[in-house]
């Protein structure tokens, strides 16, 4: 019989063991996951208003210890604000596509080289795919200014554009010239007839 409780006591300290190893690993990974939580919400910040407050808000329950009711309740509010920031994005991105599609078709109807209408051409094709990838936009923004001041310089339509008409006050500066000039050669005429009379 004292053998039997011996082995009991064995297993059930080995089990209290096993389960204190369980737990010391499970508070570690809990730890590790809300710090990963913390970087990533630090990192997902900058994109909606909102949203940026309930990461906040996100950030502080993680760092202090809350029942699992009110963590439930703001994981809600934050799946909502994670909807209506992706939707935003959404509507930016079709803005933003529709804006340089009409920019870059501008820019080929004024005629460019021939390998700047090539590339603007590329752009256009490429844009919607370039727009999916928001860490691109800085780089995809700088090719359109590129490619814009390439168009402008080697345009074949604003380099042959026609003169401007004359202003209301050139026009009339340069008629009063002409009178004064035609009055000036009547003047000299007359002259030139008395001296013959006189002769």
């Amino acid at each position: 019989m004292q053998n039997d409780t011996l082995v009991w006591k064995k297993k059930y300290l080995e089990l209290l063991d096993k389960q204190e190893k369980i737990e010391v690993s499970f508070n570690a990974q809990t730890q590790l996951l809300k710090r990963a939580l913390i970087r990533s919400s630090m990192a997902a910040e900058g994109n909606d208003q909102q949203l940026d407050q309930q990461l906040q808000t996100l950030r502080t329950f993680l760092r202090k210890d809350i029942n699992n009711s009110e963590l439930e309740s703001h994981i809600n509010q934050l799946e909502k604000a994670v909807l209506k920031s992706e939707a935003n994005l959404q509507q930016r991105k079709t803005l933003l596509d529709s804006t340089l599609t009409q920019l870059t078709l501008q820019l080929q109807q004024l005629h460019p080289a021939k390998d700047v209408q090539k590339e603007l051409k590329l752009f256009e094709k490429n844009l919607q795919n370039q727009l999916e990838q928001p860490h691109n936009l800085h780089n995809l923004l700088y090719q359109f200014k590129e490619l814009q001041g390439r168009a402008l310089s080697t345009s074949s339509t604003l380099g042959h554009t026609a003169p401007a008409a004359p202003s209301l006050f050139s026009r009339l500066f340069k008629t009063a010239e002409q009178k004064t000039h035609e009055e000036q050669e009547q003047e000299q005429e007359q002259e030139q007839e008395q001296e013959q009379e006189q002769e």
